[in-house]
């Protein structure tokens, strides 16, 4: 008995200290990404988030959408007009796409592209989520979640599956972006599925879990 209680006072300092790391992790100074093909391809280079391909939202209009994805989004080929949104494609492997742009009053409300990206370049470009978002339409034995970026009246949200939140790693992919007013304002606060604020790495379960906590 002696014996394990002296075990367990030296392990667990060092589980405490542990424990303060992964806590801090996501919030030390880390450096930029190095220069990405697909991240330029599919137009996020173009410009700074929530800016996309040359868009800016509230600020675009119908009349310059096309021409700013022509010259920025290089993975864009196909288009078709219908009334309010215009629907982008890239058929051009590897680098594939779908998306929908929004319009109102003639100019751009919102963006939604379908297409894999590491979660490693978000994070990258806008640092650490403001809340998440458990998903439940993830494929079976995976769990998924939306990673939610606040950012003014135009928030910014990216749909990962995996089984953990994993800052600065390629390991998740994110399969659909949105960005702009279709995710409602303070999205962080009037979610219409209860957002649960940023608590660093923890599997999308635990996430879950928090958001059905009253």
């Amino acid at each position: 008995m002696l014996m394990l209680r002296l075990v367990f006072r030296l392990i667990l300092p060092l589980t405490l200290v542990c424990a303060a790391l992964i806590a801090v992790a996501p919030y030390v100074d880390q450096p930029a990404l190095p220069p990405s093909a697909e991240w330029d391809a599919y137009g996020f280079g173009a410009c700074d988030l929530p800016c996309w391909g040359g868009i800016t939202i509230g600020q675009t209009s119908f009349a310059r959408t096309l021409p700013a994805l022509r010259a920025n989004v290089s993975a864009f080929t196909e288009f078709a007009n219908v009334p309010a949104q215009m629907l982008i494609y890239g058929k051009q492997s590897p680098y594939e796409f779908s998306g929908m742009i929004m319009y109102l009053q003639q100019r751009v409300d919102s963006i939604s592209l379908n297409l894999r990206l590491p979660l490693d370049r978000f994070i990258d470009a806008l640092g650490a989520p403001d809340c998440v978002i458990y998903a439940d339409t993830a494929p079976p034995n995976r769990e998924g979640g939306w990673l939610m970026w606040d950012h003014g009246d135009t928030p910014i949200g990216v749909l990962v599956y995996g089984r953990t939140v994993q800052l600065r790693t390629p390991a998740l992919t994110v399969y659909a972006v949105q960005i702009g007013a279709a995710l409602g304002d303070g999205i962080c606060e009037h979610a219409p599925v209860n957002p649960v604020a940023w608590r660093g790495i923890a599997p999308f379960w635990r996430y879950q879990e928090w958001s059905a906590t009253p």
